[in-house]
């Protein structure tokens, strides 16, 4: 969202939505799906998903910090 500020009421609303609507994208794929990568330079989906985890649990103190 380049160009665009979010509020902090924004911005844990979409941290909040954001688990259960990759829970329900992720629903029908098989373990091995989750943890293959689609090309040898990129991630997988579930290390996507650890990353955004650990940015979340990073990032969150400080937004509570300013909040």
């Amino acid at each position: 969202m380049p160009g665009r500020s979010l509020t902090i009421e924004q911005i844990l609303t979409i941290l909040a939505e954001t688990p259960p609507r990759i829970a329900a994208l992720s629903a029908g794929l098989a373990p091995a799906q989750l943890h293959t990568s689609p090309n040898p330079d990129e991630w997988s989906a579930n290390k996507e998903r650890s990353n955004g985890y650990n940015f979340e649990n990073k990032y969150l103190a400080t937004i509570w910090g300013l909040y």
